[in-house]
């Protein structure tokens, strides 16, 4: 069931005025005296209010990160690289992002007529990944200079398995 954020803004904010609503009720039934139950009322408000602020923004904020962060690597020309979105119960507009981002990427990767992905590639499975993610060629920069012998042997391993 796809949920737009806007209602679930709404949703968080019912449910917040909600706890400011009934916790005095709920308080008032522990038989503290009136003082002390009009404090616990706001505490016990307060807190349920925060952490429901928490988890609704947490859980928003967390897909809009790693959307920007796939749009960071793609504007690096990391194209073998899909947005990966977490599963939800109730996707909403970023799962929608998150599919067009992707859909961006497989176009770009049918222009390309050769994709050299380079950074971050230190080892044997690192070039596993980024040729087996749709790349034709990788590039090792710093860690070949570290290793002089690692091109080679990334590229008789590579050799022998095709």
């Amino acid at each position: 069931m796809r949920i737009q954020i806007g209602y679930k803004f709404i949703l968080g904010f019912v449910l917040v005025v909600a706890s400011v609503a009934f916790s005095p009720e709920v308080v008032r039934r522990l038989g503290y005296s009136e003082e002390i139950t009009k404090v616990l009322a706001y505490v016990v408000a307060l807190t349920i209010g925060l952490i429901l602020g928490w988890i609704f923004s947490r859980t928003f904020t967390r897909n809009i990160s790693l959307l920007t962060e796939s749009a960071e690597f793609i504007s690096r020309g990391d194209l073998p690289r899909n947005a990966v979105i977490g599963a939800s119960r109730f996707p909403d507009e970023t799962c929608d992002i998150g599919c067009s981002i992707n859909r961006m990427v497989e176009s770009l990767r049918g222009v390309c007529e050769c994709l050299i992905v380079g950074g971050g590639i230190h080892d044997l499975a690192g070039a596993r990944r980024v040729l087996g993610a749709g790349a034709d060629a990788v590039a090792i920069g710093t860690a070949a200079m570290k290793q002089p012998a690692l091109c080679g042997r990334i590229q008789r391993e590579l050799r022998q398995e095709s």
